[in-house]
């Protein structure tokens, strides 16, 4: 349910997009949507239905709170049993049920409305001044909207052929009037994107730890030479154990680590009970429901892992495409100086990407013909989701290492023997020698 506050972002590298017919989406909303409403609606009427036989008389039976409940609440147990009152009132359960229906379905209408149109790339540089300036100060930007729909302009003004794009792209290499220069700034904003990024794939997706910082203690005051100190006796009338934080926090991991496991004991025991009196066909389904409602998602998993993916992909393309395009566009020679440490970035987020597919290959191994035979109907269904969600986590964490690979080989093919004139670590060497025999 989180996706729905993600921006569906279209890829806009020029790779075509694997969507489904459209009246197959259609289908499968609709009937999402009326799964939904009947869900929704039974819910509610099960709920009215226990809370009208069983909680409301037994709260009724509450010395003093009957008083308050009566004035609000006293008409719920008006007329006849409530699978009685359940059969009456079938034209009320209906007219419910439609309500929740058209909620929902203007819901989904709505945010696929948004949904197609919040990621159509918006185009304003040309109309600018200055065209560059305003593409460097775009992706500087804190907002994602305008970052994304800045670094789409840029990688379209980076793979530009024609002459308007050339001159654009060496007045960026040559800008001298600002302080740092736009080429300097764009450089920095990049990478630093492409560097918060990969922390956060290193991390899968975690908040970042916060290092506690030290406590300042305060200074020792002296004492004036005028004044007389009185002489403590070294024995303590009263005595006192001093706690330390780190005591303190002990304390209270020890107390929450107790609760928890109290808690899973108690959580045990009520599901042993429960599935001793229950039928076993209900057992079974809440059982596969427990299992699909807990169950982790992988996919989901390398998703939260790269959420700005699909910015990751144009910022990586068309810081590319600019070096490759400097080696005979810029004069002075600004973009070369920084070549060193951006295919440093670049192989060193390709490595982590590398490094969480080979993760995954580890933990979810593929299953030979032999092995899947001898599994059970209930066992090949579960390994069939867990393979289908690793191919999905595959093709997510692809979007970002295709173009780092493209981006890679097209500025070693462009510089090719003059790449030895670069210092670069042993480690980046190493891999940087491997796209060097590649191409």
């Amino acid at each position: 349910m989180i996706d729905r506050f993600l921006v569906r972002w279209k890829d806009s590298l020029g790779k075509p997009e694997v969507r489904s017919f459209m009246l197959a989406r259609v289908i499968t909303g609709a009937l999402s949507t009326v799964f939904l409403a009947v869900m929704s609606t039974a819910a509610h009427v099960l709920l009215f239905g226990l809370s009208r036989s069983i909680l409301l008389p037994l709260l009724y039976k509450l010395p003093f709170l009957h008083r308050i409940l009566r004035p609000v609440s006293a008409h719920f147990l008006r007329g006849s049993w409530s699978i009685t009152l359940f059969t009456k009132n079938l034209a009320l359960i209906y007219r419910s049920f439609t309500l929740a229906f058209t909620t929902a379905i203007n819901w989904e209408f709505a945010e696929s409305v948004f949904d197609s149109q919040v990621a159509e790339p918006v185009t304003v540089a040309h109309a600018t001044a200055d065209a560059a300036l305003t593409l460097v100060s775009g992706i500087t930007s804190k907002d994602s909207y305008y970052k994304y729909f800045a670094y789409t302009e840029l990688q379209h003004l980076a793979s530009d052929d024609s002459a308007p794009g050339s001159t654009l792209r060496t007045a960026m290499f040559s800008d001298q009037k600002y302080s740092p220069s736009m080429w300097a700034t764009l450089a920095r904003e990049t990478l630093l994107a492409l560097g918060n990024d990969y922390q956060l794939l290193l991390r899968r997706g975690a908040p970042p730890t916060t290092v506690p910082t030290p406590a300042v203690l305060p200074p020792k005051l002296g004492v004036p030479a005028q004044v007389q100190s009185t002489p403590l006796q070294k024995q303590a009338h009263l005595k006192y154990q001093s706690f330390s934080v780190e005591t303190v926090k002990k304390g209270e991991e020890e107390i929450k680590n107790i609760v928890s496991v109290r808690a899973s004991e108690w959580q045990a025991r009520l599901y042993g009970e429960l599935t001793r009196y229950s039928p076993h066909a209900v057992v079974e389904i809440g059982s596969r429901v427990a299992n699909w409602w807990t169950r982790e998602r992988v996919n989901k998993v390398v998703e939260a892992s790269l959420p700005n993916r699909k910015m990751d992909a144009l910022a990586i393309d068309a810081l590319c495409s600019l070096v490759c395009t400097s080696l005979t566009e810029d004069r002075y020679g600004v973009v070369q100086c920084d070549i060193p440490r951006i295919l440093e970035a670049l192989l060193s987020f390709l490595t982590a990407i590398e490094d969480y597919q080979s993760e995954l290959r580890t933990r979810y191994p593929a299953l030979s013909q032999e092995e899947l035979d001898n599994l059970s109907p209930k066992e090949l269904a579960e390994k069939e989701k867990i393979a289908y969600d690793v191919v999905k986590a595959g093709d997510i964490l692809s979007e970002v290492a295709d173009p780092l690979k493209e981006g890679i080989v097209r500025v070693v093919r462009t510089f090719g023997h003059r790449l030895a004139a670069f210092k670069f670590s042993p480690r980046t060497a190493k891999k940087l020698q491997g796209f060097v025999d590649y191409s």
